[in-house]
């Protein structure tokens, strides 16, 4: 088994951000020339399999986070130069606000994003994805990401051409990825079912 590797400053063993330990927020804070009050809410808790660690405000279980595979919108980092926590929710892969689908891997060299990188925009490889164009989606293509949003920080109702009325701006988390991953799973088995049938 080798040595333990050492600890990095967000308190990692890897080199993502994933961890089952804390983060170090005094070497964070250092590192970043932040205060420890400011940082603090924004990281997440450690995760086990048994604990719901708080996202976001409120209690989730850690299997519907993807944080292994940093994702980012390029037109949200042009706007604002920061990681939104929205991202890092496995089902949410557009942005409804720029209807662009997240980036996951640098269009540059074609590795898969990083936490561990230059800056928050810029990969290891030093392409800027504030730079990158994406090809916009439509409306529906983005809804699943356009409802996660408004659970988990409610946008504008003009950002959704005032449908004030869909029921599913008014489910809670657990609910709705509940039903979304309800209906994936049964999309899958009739999927495999067709194909056998061939």
């Amino acid at each position: 088994m080798g040595p333990p590797r050492r600890k990095n400053a967000f308190g990692s063993r890897r080199s993502g951000l994933v961890a089952r330990i804390e983060v170090d927020l005094p070497s964070l804070a250092e590192a970043t020339k932040l205060d420890i009050t400011d940082l603090r809410p924004l990281a997440y808790d450690p995760i086990t399999y048994r604990y719901q660690g708080p996202v976001l405000g409120s209690s989730r279980p850690p299997h519907v986070l993807r944080l292994r595979r940093p994702k980012v919108c390029p037109e949200c980092l042009r706007q604002a130069n920061y990681c939104r926590k929205q991202w890092d929710y496995l089902a949410v892969t557009a942005c409804p606000i720029h209807h662009v689908m997240l980036l996951e891997d640098c269009p540059a060299c074609r590795n898969p994003i990083a936490w561990l990188r230059k800056s928050v925009s810029t990969c290891r490889c030093g392409a800027d994805w504030r730079d990158t164009q994406v090809a916009g989606l439509s409306e529906s293509d983005t809804i699943v990401s356009t409802v996660l949003y408004q659970i988990l920080a409610p946008l504008s109702r003009s950002k959704h051409n005032g449908e004030t009325s869909n029921p599913l701006y008014n489910v809670d988390l657990s609910s709705f990825l509940g039903a979304l991953f309800f209906v994936s799973i049964h999309q899958r088995i009739r999927t495999l079912f067709i194909h056998f049938l061939r």
